[in-house]
Parts: C-alpha cells; sequence; structure tokens
C-alpha cells in the first residue's frame, strides 16, 4: 500500500496518443512551416525524403490514417517546384521499400472493417474503362511498361482498392469531425500552395519605365493551381465563424491569377465567384455579406480594368497568358485528332500510353502524352467505354452529394461541409478540362476519390462487420 502505481502503456495506447498529437495544431504549424523553409530554401529533394521518412513513422506508430494526410499533401506541394526530375528522384528509388512496407503494416495492424459507399461504383466503372484502355490498339511492350502501368493501375484498380482501405479507415468513430478535418487540412495544403507561388513570382516581377512585366515564367503555376482549386472553398466554410478567413480566400484567388497560368488565371475568377454564390445560398445569415463582396468586387475589376488595360494586357501577353488560346498550339491541334483517332478506335480508345500525338506533343520522362483536357482524353484514349463509365461516374458523384445534402438536413454544419467537399470536386474538375488533373493519380485523383469517401458517410453497403451476423 502506498506504492507507486506501475502504468503500462500497449502499442495501441501509444499510437492513440501519437495520433493525438500529430493532428494537434502545433504538429499542423510544425509541418507547415517545415514544408515553407524546405520550398524557400530550394530543398525540396531531400525535403521529400524528410517527409517520406515522417509519414513512414506516423503510418506505423499512429493508429489515424488523417495524421498522415497533411504532411503527404504538403510534401505534393513543395515538390511541384522539381520539374522534369525523374532521373533525380530515381536514385532515391529505395524509399519506396520502407513506404510499402510501413502502407502495408498500417492497414493491416490497424485495419478496420470495409465499408463501401455509392461513389464505390462509378469508381470501378472508371477502373474497368482505363484498364481496358487501348487492348487490342497499342503494343504489349507499350501497355506493359513502367510508366503506363503506373497510370493505369493506380487510376485504375489501384485507386478502387486505395478508396477501400481509406473508406475503412475514414469511417472509423473518433473523437471529431472527419469531414471538418479534411476541410482544416485542405485549407492548410492551399496556405503554402499560395506561399509558394508568391515566394517565387515575386522575384519575378519588374517594373521597367513605369511597365510591370515578368522576366520569366514559373514552371510550377498548373500544379500549384490546381492544389489551390481544390483548397479555395475550404476558407469559405471557416468564414461563416470568422469573415476573417475570407481575405485567405482571396490570397488563393490572387496567387493562382498571378501564377503564370492560364487555367489559374481563368479559373480563379470562376471558382471564388462560384463559392461566393454557393455561400450566399446555403449561408442564409450572412448574404448580404456575400451580396456586398460581389458587387465591390465587380466595381474593383471595373474600375481596374478601365484604369490598367495596357499594363494588364502587357503583363499576360509577357506571360503568355494572351491571348488565352492560340489556334497554332498543340492542345489546340490535338483536340481534332483526338475526335479522328475515336474514329478509328471507338469501343475502348487508344490507350493511355499511345505514342502516335508525340509529333503534337512530347512529354517529359515517366509521364504520358496527355491531351492535358479531360473530355478529349477520355474521348480519344478509352473510347465509348470510357465515355459511358465517366458519365456514370459523374451521375453517381451528384447523387451521392444530394443523398448527402438530405441525409443532413437540419444540421447547417455538416451540410456546409458537404458543400465545400463538393466545390473542392468542381474545382479540380474544372481545372481537369484544361490540364491532365485528375488524370494524375497523386495527389488530384486520390484526393477526389477521398472527397467522396468522405461524403459517402456511414450510409454505404458494410462489406464487412466485425463481431455482427
Amino acid at each position: 500500500m502506498g506504492g507507486k502505481t506501475e502504468v503500462r502503456l500497449s502499442f495501441r495506447d501509444i499510437s492513440e496518443r501519437c495520433s493525438r498529437a500529430l493532428l494537434s495544431k502545433y504538429a499542423y504549424l510544425f509541418f507547415f512551416l517545415s514544408a515553407g523553409v524546405i520550398s524557400a530554401c530550394g530543398w525540396e529533394v531531400y525535403g521529400a525524403l524528410a517527409f517520406a521518412g515522417a509519414i513512414c513513422l506516423i503510418l506505423v506508430f499512429c493508429d489515424d490514417i488523417m495524421a498522415a494526410a497533411l504532411p503527404l499533401l504538403l510534401l505534393c506541394v513543395f515538390v511541384t517546384n522539381c520539374y522534369d526530375s525523374a532521373d533525380t528522384f530515381l536514385r532515391f528509388v529505395w524509399i519506396a521499400l520502407p513506404v510499402v512496407a510501413s502502407v502495408v503494416f498500417h492497414f493491416v495492424y490497424f485495419r478496420q472493417r470495409l465499408v463501401i459507399g455509392r461513389s464505390f461504383w462509378g469508381l470501378v466503372a472508371v477502373s474497368v474503362a482505363i484498364t481496358l484502355s487501348g487492348v487490342g490498339v497499342i503494343p504489349a511492350s507499350d501497355y506493359f511498361s513502367a510508366a503506363s502501368l503506373y497510370y493505369i493501375v493506380f487510376l485504375g484498380i489501384g485507386m478502387v482498392g486505395l478508396y477501400l482501405l481509406l473508406k475503412s479507415q475514414l469511417s472509423a468513430k473518433r473523437s471529431y469531425d472527419v469531414k471538418e478535418k479534411g476541410v482544416a487540412i485542405l485549407y492548410i495544403m492551399g496556405l503554402l500552395s499560395a506561399f509558394v507561388v508568391l515566394y517565387h513570382i515575386i522575384p519575378l516581377i519588374s517594373f521597367t519605365d513605369g511597365v510591370l512585366t515578368f522576366t520569366d515564367t514559373f514552371q510550377a503555376s498548373n500544379n500549384l493551381s490546381t492544389m489551390l482549386m481544390f483548397a479555395l472553398p475550404c476558407p469559405f466554410y471557416f468564414a461563416t465563424k470568422n469573415k476573417a478567413h475570407f481575405l485567405a480566400a482571396l490570397l488563393m484567388s490572387a496567387s493562382m491569377f498571378i501564377s503564370g497560368s492560364r487555367a489559374g488565371m481563368i479559373f480563379s475568377v470562376v471558382e471564388l465567384l462560384l463559392c461566393i454564390v454557393v455561400s450566399a445560398i446555403f449561408d442564409k445569415k450572412n448574404r448580404i455579406f456575400y451580396i456586398c463582396v460581389v458587387a465591390v468586387t465587380a466595381a474593383a475589376v471595373a474600375i481596374a480594368y478601365a484604369f490598367f488595360h495596357e499594363t494588364v494586357m502587357g503583363v499576360a501577353e509577357t506571360l503568355g497568358l494572351y491571348p488565352v488560346i492560340d489556334e497554332d498550339e498543340a492542345r489546340v491541334k490535338l483536340i481534332d485528332r483526338a475526335f479522328e483517332l475515336f474514329g478509328k478506335y471507338p469501343v475502348t480508345g487508344h490507350g493511355l500510353t499511345y505514342r502516335g500525338n508525340f509529333d503534337l506533343y512530347s512529354p517529359k520522362k515517366g509521364a504520358m502524352g496527355w491531351y492535358h483536357m479531360m473530355i478529349p482524353q477520355v474521348v480519344a484514349s478509352m473510347g465509348c467505354v470510357g465515355i459511358l463509365a465517366y458519365l456514370y461516374q459523374g451521375f453517381e458523384h451528384l447523387r451521392t452529394f444530394v443523398r448527402s445534402l438530405r441525409v443532413a438536413k437540419g444540421d447547417a454544419r455538416e451540410r456546409a461541409l458537404l458543400v465545400t467537399l463538393f466545390m473542392s470536386y468542381v474545382g479540380v474538375l474544372m481545372m481537369s478540362q484544361v490540364n491532365p488533373g485528375l488524370f494524375c493519380p497523386i495527389p488530384y485523383g486520390l484526393l477526389a476519390t477521398v472527397i467522396f469517401a468522405l461524403m459517402d458517410g456511414d450510409d454505404g453497403l458494410r462489406m464487412y462487420k466485425k463481431g455482427n451476423k
């Protein structure tokens, strides 16, 4: 009696404590600042190795998969500056071994019941279309090449497997709202993306004889704009509690606009206005605020256009943003080529690894010969099978969103989260019309899959319940 009580912690206890620590605002601040320093100092390669190592440790010592989400997304942001660096990263291919080992360990040791939601079947349909694309058209050596298998597997059956694994983990009971945490993580990812854009683009701005010009282009502009399209709706959710978050939305939109990405320039405005309109519809308490914002923004744009039209056009031409479309560029010619090839291969298309378009667009090492446009890509690469699969997936996505809203009727916070997640997907869907976007498995395809896994909620069909008959 009166002696010391011995406390023994099991590995499960340790993993729960690690998860709580790494999901805290202090851990998020640490990862955010670390990623910012890595990008500012140009340490992307070694920073990627450090973050990959941290993610491996998180997967082993944390029972909550969400603990690994932020470092993974921040890693994806700062490596966007490593353009055409396949050979650089191939030197560190050994890192794949501990990554795969930690992933396998996490999903085996911390396994949860398997669950499928309503968006699952659209993912299966797309997986079939991608797997069959080009079968009988392209040589087997092209279909089974390393680069080809990466896209075919991770856009196809691999994404289905990732959905099942992640959905099972996301459906586990938590002490926090997993949708809100997901929105917060996307928000932080967007802030880092905005920082990276501004940090690298501002030094390129020059004033010569009173005229604003850009001394060079920023190569990562399209990728970072895609990240920002995912993130832009997120500040609007938090703005319902504190209007200061609206400034973050303006910062993200402005970053896209000046990034040097033509798509970013256009869609930064389109998505911002869409988010304001949607917020005015769902956030009735603050409707007047959003109407005033639209009015002020429209007036500011009109004044800026009237007084700075020549400067804006000059900057746009310097960056290659004006004219927006050049009839002689490869992307325009690829549209005609896509529908021409659809006539030749109407059933399953010519496949993702088709090399017949290399005369118009020659990709960097490890990349596919993209059309850089979602509709021509589906039409030409996957034929009628792909068209039907993507139409079905689009229908299921919309039905998932509408059903989730109906289930959440009366819960304003839940509905706001669902709308935010859906608008995040709409953003990347718009960007995918003029960039590879959703055809890049990691992070864009994976993020879209996670968004709908979150929106599926718990009303999906449970494939397996431990302990239930």
